[in-house]
């Protein structure tokens, strides 16, 4: 797999009010999203509450996202499921689709660093297309660069996704970056850091959010004008910051919010997978219909 450069949006997953996959409004968002240039998209992620979903609803809303995209940007998708059966087969089902890799992260918090190994280099084997890994402390136990060292070397893993905001630990990892292992990271408030580390790409489901701006913190960085681009970051950072955390709150996902506000450009409609809680009170809209027109307007 070719090495990525750029941005990597976590695809959000669209739902209707019955909270069945919204096919239409999956087409619209990545007719949106793409007009900002992706290099890659990552599917079935924690920002697409690909752990809310089920194995076939998983595997249609893969099969509908790789016939939307035709072919014209690589697909990185999930294979992550408490169930490794589950994982297993939804490699088989999707061996045939448009996919570029697959990635996986653990959510078993109580398994061994030892047998997450094992489940690596099993799937690494086991997977017709290449194998990321992916790494969060906010769904898995802390994983150190010592043991992404040891798996860059497995054939068929391609890079790992190091979701962190150390980052002394995310130079670490990125020195282990070559021809045929990439490092990408996925913390948003510090791109600028992670670009000034080398990393090439990174990932986030913020990028239906704030595209532009992330995209200038980039771009600005590449031509060699730094100063702007930390403006770029600095000015990201604050918005993150102002942005209502209604029901982050409860879910610890920003993902209600950011379906809230592409409900506004009627990108998707509002509502999340069970059991996470949606925008729903005429407070909670007004705070964020107040952040969108103050701050996202001329973002989108």
């Amino acid at each position: 797999m070719k090495t990525l450069t750029g941005l990597i949006p976590v695809l959000i997953t669209p739902l209707n009010k019955n909270l069945k996959l919204d096919i239409l409004s999956l087409k619209k968002i990545l007719n949106f999203i793409s007009k900002f240039e992706p290099c890659a998209f990552w599917a079935n992620g924690t920002g697409s509450e690909d752990m809310s979903l089920s194995l076939d609803n998983r595997i249609l809303l893969t099969k509908k996202i790789c016939e939307f995209n035709k072919k014209k940007t690589p697909i990185i998708s999930g294979c992550s499921f408490y169930s490794l059966e589950d994982t297993f087969r939804y490699l088989k089902k999707t061996k045939s689709f448009d996919i570029s890799g697959y990635h996986y992260l653990p959510y078993n918090q109580m398994i061994s660093l030892r047998n997450l190994e094992f489940v690596y280099r099993d799937l690494a084997k086991y997977s017709s297309k290449p194998i990321w890994l992916y790494t969060s402390a906010n769904w898995y136990k802390h994983i150190s660069p010592d043991f992404i060292d040891n798996l860059k070397r497995v054939k068929n893993i391609a890079g790992v996704k190091y979701s962190t905001s150390n980052i002394v630990d995310m130079q670490s990892v990125q020195s282990f970056a070559d021809k045929r292992f990439q490092v990408i990271s996925a913390v948003v408030k510090t791109l600028y850091s992670c670009l000034c580390l080398g990393v090439k790409a990174s990932t986030t489901v913020e990028a239906f959010t704030y595209p532009s701006l992330i995209n200038k913190i980039r771009h600005s960085f590449l031509k060699g004008d730094y100063k702007k681009s930390l403006f770029f970051q600095n000015r990201l950072n604050t918005l993150i910051k102002k942005m209502p955390n209604i029901s982050a709150k409860q879910n610890f996902l920003k993902v209600a919010e950011i379906k809230y506000l592409l409900s506004k450009k009627k990108l998707c409609k509002k509502f999340v997978t069970k059991p996470y809680k949606c925008v729903d009170t005429a407070k909670e809209r007004k705070l964020l219909d107040s952040f969108y027109n103050t701050y996202l307007e001329d973002l989108f």
